[in-house]
C-alpha cells in the first residue's frame, strides 16, 4: 500500500491554517515559528511566507500615514544619498524609513576621529511646515536628554539643500522583545532589562518630555544587554502648549497597539500615557502576548475597537503561551502562569488602568515596584496590603534583607494599621446602631484615626521639617508616638493599638528603649480597656521579640504562648499569624535547648503554610528551610539535606536559578552533606553554586559572604586541611567585624580549632578562651557550636599544661551531649576522642582505650569507615589498645 503525497490543496489548507495562527503572534515569536518551519517543511514555509507578504501589502493603506504612502511624484529615492556627505558625516547606507524621515548609517568623514552614527533627516518631498516643526522638536528633545539608556544626540545642522538633520549614536542592537527571545531570557532578566527602560523614561519625564510611542522597536538592546530608548519623533514637551492648541490632536501618529486609551480618544497626553505603554511592553515581554489579546494588524485596522476592552490577567494569558515560548523564559506554561501570579500581575494591573490617575505616579514608582519584586520585597501595587506587607516583612527578616528597606516598610505597617482601624471602626459602627453609645465610640475612633493618619503623612513633608530636610523613619515614628499621646485621647482603643505598633517599628529601627516603652504602654492600656483580638496578639508578639533579644527567654515564651491562646479566639482565617507565632516560638525553644520541641513546631508551621498556600507555593520555601535547620540541629542529616534541597527547588521553580535567596538553602545543603560525613566533596559543590548566586545577585560584600566563607573553612577542616580552613576562617572573621555579624565569636572559635589541629596551641588559645566565654552567654550561639568550641578549648588547655582544667572542660561537653540525647553525633565522637587523648597522655590507658573506641565507633556511624576523619583515628585506637592488652596479659 502506497502513501499518497500531500496534494497542493492539502498544502494550501495547511498554509492557511498556519497563516491564521501566525497573524495572532507578535513579530518575534512569529519569526521564531517561521524559522522552525523553514527547517522542517520548506514548501509549507514558502507558501505561508507568500500569504504573509500578500497580507502585509493589502494592509499597508491602513497601517501607514498618508505621507509615507503617497510621496510627491518624482522625489529622489531615499538611497540616493548613499555615498554623499551631510555635514561631517558620510552616508554609508539606509537603516530605515518612517512617517516623516529616513534614518541612515553614517561615518564621520572630517578626519577628526572615527565614529559611527545614525543620521536622521526629513524624507524628500515631505519637508512641510508641520513635519519640519516636529522634526526640529525631536532634535531639541534629544539635545536636552543625557542618559545612558537614551540614544545620545551627537550633532545637528542643515544639509546643502536646506533640510534639517541630526546625528545620534548608532545602536547596534535588537528590539527588546527580539533580544529577550534570542537570549532565552528568564523572567528576572526581562524585568532587570525593563528597569533600564523605566530609568530612561523617568529621565525624559523629569525633563518634561512624554515619549508617546513606546514600543519594542523603539527600545533597542545591545549585545551586552544595555537598553537604549530612541525615536522621540512624536514626543511632546509638557511645557509646549502650542501643540495642543493647533488642532492636530487627533492626527498625531502613534502605534495603536501600544497606545493608551486617552491617545485613542484623541485626548491630552501626560506622563501617565507613557506608563500605560510601558505596561503593554512589559506585559508582552512576560506573557508573550498583548494584554487585550489583539495583534498589531487588528489594532491598526480599528484603533477605536480597543476602547472599553479589559486587559486579560497576566497569569491567564501566560497559560495560553506555546510551550517553547514558555521555555525561553525558563518555565513551562503552567509554571510561567504561576510565576506571573501575584506581584507581577498586580504591577501590570496598575500600569494598564484605563483611568490615567489610577496608574503609577511615575516611571520611577513602577521601577521601584519591579525592583522590589526582584528583591522579594513588598510591592505597592498589591491589594490587601496590610496582611501582605506583614508577610513580606517576615520573609525579608528571615533572610536578613537590608535594614533600610525594613525601616520604611515599618512605617507602612504603622500607617496601614491606622487606616485599617478606621475602616474597621466604621464597619462596627454600622453594626452597632442599636447601641447609640457604642456607635458614637466607634465613629469617634474612626474619625480620630483617619485624621491622625492623614496628618501624619503630611507632616513628613520636608517643608514641615524643622531642618528643611527629609524626615527620617525614626523621626517620623517618634513624632507619631508623641501625637498619639496628644491627639487620640478620645479614641483610646486606637491609641493603645497605635502605641504598640509604633513601638514595634521603633524597636526594629534601633530605638529599642523607646520602642519597648511604647509596646509596654500599649499592652497596659489594652489590658485596662480589656481589648482582645489581633492588635493585642501582634503587640504580645512584638514584646516577645524584644524579650528574646534581651535574654528574657521565660518572658518571651510566656508572651508567645499568650498570643497563641488569644489568637484562637480571633475570628477569620488567622493561619498566617499563627505561622509567625509558631516560628518565633521555635526560635525560642531552640535557644533554650529544646530542639525536638522546636522541630515539632517547625513541622506544624510547614503544615499550616502548605494548607494555606499549597505545597509548592514560593513562601513554603522558608518553612522547608527552617524545618531542615531543625533537623540539622538534632543531627538528622539526611532529612535536613532533603529539606534544604526541597526549599531550593521551590525557589528555582518560582524565581529561577539566579534568585539571590537560593544562597541560604544551598548553604544548608552543604552543611547537611558535611553532617552526613560521606559527601564532603558534594558540600563544596553546593557552596560553589551558592557563591555563584551570591556574586550574581548580592555582590561579594554582602553580609551572607561571612557564612559562605565560614562554610568553606568547615569543608576544608572536614577534608583534613586545617591550614586551608584557617585561611577561610580568617577572611570570614575580618568580614564579620565589618558587618557586626552576630556569629563573630563562633567564627573566632572555628579559627581556634583550625589552629589547634595544626599543633599551634598557644595561638589557638588566644581565640578559643574569649570565644567560649562569650558564646556561653551569647543568645545567638547554638549549643552544638558551643560544644565544639568548649571541647577544643579543653584539649588546648591540656596541651598548654592545664591538665585538670582541660579534662574538666571536655567532660562537661560530654555530659551535656549525653543528657540532651546526642551521644551518637559527630560532636560527641570528637569530644570523646579529645578525652581519650587527655587520658592517654595522663597515663590512664585503660580508660583512654574505652573512650577512644567509643569515639571511633561513633564517628564510623556518622562518617563511615573510609572517611578521612575516621581513617585518621584508626591508628590512635590501635596505639592505645596495645598497652591495654599488655597490661591485661
Amino acid at each position: 500500500m502506497s502513501i499518497r503525497p500531500p496534494s497542493d490543496t492539502d498544502l494550501s489548507q495547511r498554509a492557511l491554517a498556519l497563516f491564521d495562527d501566525l497573524l495572532d503572534l507578535d513579530d518575534a515569536p512569529r519569526q521564531a515559528r517561521l524559522d522552525r518551519l523553514a527547517a522542517d517543511d520548506p514548501a509549507l514555509h514558502a507558501r505561508v511566507r507568500a500569504l504573509l507578504r500578500a497580507d502585509a501589502h493589502a494592509a499597508g493603506v491602513l497601517e501607514h500615514r498618508p505621507e509615507t504612502l503617497f510621496p510627491d511624484a518624482g522625489d529622489e529615492p531615499d538611497d540616493g544619498l548613499v555615498g554623499h556627505r551631510i555635514g561631517p558625516w558620510r552616508i554609508m547606507g539606509i537603516v530605515g524609513r518612517g512617517g516623516m524621515g529616513a534614518v541612515y548609517r553614517g561615518e564621520r568623514a572630517d578626519g577628526e576621529f572615527r565614529q559611527a552614527a545614525a543620521i536622521k533627516l526629513i524624507r524628500r518631498g515631505l519637508d512641510r511646515p508641520e513635519l519640519r516643526r516636529r522634526f526640529l522638536r525631536e532634535r531639541q528633545i534629544l539635545a536636552q536628554l543625557r542618559h545612558p539608556n537614551i540614544a545620545t544626540l551627537l550633532d545637528g545642522g542643515v544639509t546643502e539643500q536646506g533640510a534639517p538633520y541630526f546625528a545620534m549614536e548608532f545602536i547596534d542592537g535588537l528590539p527588546i522583545d527580539a533580544w529577550c527571545e534570542e537570549h532565552r531570557a528568564d523572567l528576572p532578566t526581562r524585568v532587570r532589562l525593563f528597569l533600564q527602560v523605566c530609568h530612561a523614561v523617568q529621565h525624559a519625564h523629569q525633563n518634561l518630555t512624554v515619549h508617546r510611542d513606546l514600543k519594542p522597536s523603539n527600545i533597542l538592546v545591545t549585545p551586552d544587554g544595555q537598553a537604549r530608548l530612541l525615536d522621540f519623533g512624536i514626543a511632546k514637551l509638557l511645557e509646549d502648549d502650542a501643540e495642543d492648541a493647533d488642532g492636530t490632536t487627533v492626527d498625531r501618529p502613534f502605534t495603536p497597539e501600544y497606545a493608551a486609551p486617552e491617545q485613542l480618544r484623541g485626548e491630552a497626553v501626560t506622563t501617565a500615557t507613557d506608563l500605560y505603554s510601558l505596561g503593554v511592553v512589559l506585559y508582552a515581554l512576560l506573557a508573550g502576548t498583548h494584554p487585550l489579546g489583539i495583534t498589531s494588524r487588528a489594532a491598526a485596522r480599528s484603533p477605536a475597537a480597543l476602547l472599553g476592552r479589559e486587559p486579560e490577567s497576566l497569569p491567564r494569558a501566560a497559560q495560553r503561551i506555546e510551550p517553547e515560548a514558555a521555555l525561553t523564559r525558563g518555565l513551562s506554561p503552567k509554571g510561567l502562569a504561576e510565576a506571573l501570579r501575584g506581584d507581577l500581575a498586580a504591577i501590570l494591573h496598575r500600569c494598564l488602568q484605563p483611568d490615567p490617575a489610577r496608574r503609577y505616579a511615575s516611571a520611577e514608582a513602577l521601577g521601584q515596584d519591579l525592583k522590589a519584586w526582584l528583591d522579594g520585597r513588598a510591592v505597592s501595587a498589591t491589594r490587601g496590603e496590610r496582611v501582605y506587607r506583614l508577610r513580606k516583612f517576615a520573609w525579608r527578616n528571615r533572610y536578613a534583607v537590608s535594614a533600610g528597606l525594613a525601616a520604611f516598610a515599618a512605617i507602612g505597617i504603622a500607617l496601614a494599621l491606622a487606616l485599617w482601624q478606621a475602616r474597621e471602626a466604621r464597619v462596627q459602627a454600622r453594626h452597632a446602631q442599636a447601641n447609640a453609645q457604642a456607635a458614637q465610640n466607634h465613629a469617634r475612633n474612626a474619625l480620630s484615626t483617619r485624621n491622625f493618619a492623614v496628618s501624619l503623612l503630611s507632616s513628613a513633608s520636608p517643608l514641615k521639617s524643622a531642618r528643611g530636610t527629609q524626615t527620617t523613619a525614626v523621626e517620623l515614628l517618634q513624632a507619631a508616638a508623641q501625637r498619639v499621646d496628644n491627639e487620640l485621647g478620645q479614641a483610646p482603643e486606637s491609641q493603645a493599638e497605635l502605641r504598640a505598633t509604633i513601638g514595634a517599628s521603633l524597636y526594629q529601627l534601633g530605638d529599642r528603649d523607646g520602642g519597648i516603652a511604647l509596646i509596654e504602654r500599649g499592652l497596659a492600656q489594652m489590658e485596662e480597656l480589656r481589648l482582645r483580638g489581633l492588635p493585642r496578639v501582634e503587640a504580645l508578639q512584638a514584646r516577645a521579640i524584644a524579650r528574646r533579644e534581651s535574654g528574657d527567654d521565660d518572658g518571651a515564651e510566656r508572651d508567645v504562648r499568650a498570643a497563641l491562646a488569644q489568637l484562637a479566639g480571633v475570628g477569620g482565617d488567622q493561619r498566617l499569624q499563627r505561622i509567625k507565632l509558631r516560628t518565633l516560638l521555635s526560635t525560642i525553644t531552640t535557644l533554650r535547648g529544646r530542639l525536638h520541641e522546636a522541630l515539632a513546631l517547625n513541622r506544624d508551621t510547614l503544615a499550616d503554610r502548605t494548607a494555606l498556600l499549597g505545597k509548592d507555593h514560593e513562601e513554603t520555601a522558608v518553612d522547608w528551610n527552617n524545618l531542615a535547620n531543625a533537623h540539622l540541629r538534632v543531627d538528622e542529616c539526611a532529612l535536613a539535606q532533603s529539606g534544604f534541597e526541597h526549599a531550593d527547588a521551590i525557589l528555582v521553580r518560582h524565581k529561577g536559578v539566579d534568585f539571590p535567596r537560593r544562597v541560604w538553602p544551598l548553604m544548608g545543603v552543604a552543611a547537611a552533606r558535611m553532617c552526613r560525613g560521606d559527601a564532603i566533596a558534594l558540600a563544596g559543590q553546593a557552596l560553589d553554586e551558592a557563591e555563584r548566586v551570591m556574586l550574581a545577585g548580592l555582590g561579594a560584600d554582602h553580609p551572607i559572604s561571612v557564612s559562605l566563607l565560614a562554610n568553606r573553612g568547615s569543608v576544608q577542616l572536614r577534608q583534613g586541611d586545617p591550614a586551608g580552613a584557617q585561611r577561610f576562617y580568617e577572611q570570614a572573621l575580618a568580614k564579620a567585624r565589618v558587618h557586626h555579624d552576630a556569629n563573630l565569636h563562633q567564627l573566632q572559635s572555628q579559627l581556634g580549632i583550625s589552629l589547634l589541629q595544626q599543633g599551634r596551641t598557644q595561638a589557638a588559645l588566644v581565640h578559643l578562651v574569649p570565644a567560649v566565654e562569650a558564646m556561653a552567654h551569647d543568645r545567638v550561639t547554638s549549643e552544638p557550636a558551643l560544644n565544639r568550641a568548649q571541647a577544643a578549648l579543653g584539649r588546648a588547655r591540656f596541651l598548654a599544661g592545664q591538665q585538670a582544667d582541660g579534662e574538666r572542660e571536655i567532660r562537661a561537653v560530654l555530659d551535656r551531649l549525653t543528657k540532651a540525647g546526642f551521644a551518637a553525633t559527630d560532636d560527641y565522637g570528637e569530644a570523646a576522642n579529645d578525652l581519650a587523648y587527655v587520658l592517654a597522655a595522663s597515663g590512664r590507658t585503660v580508660e583512654a582505650a574505652t573512650w577512644q573506641a567509643r569515639a571511633y565507633a561513633t564517628l564510623v556511624r556518622v562518617y563511615g569507615a573510609t572517611h578521612p576523619r575516621t581513617r585518621a583515628l584508626a591508628p590512635g585506637v590501635a596505639k592505645v589498645a596495645l598497652p591495654v592488652a599488655a597490661a591485661v596479659r
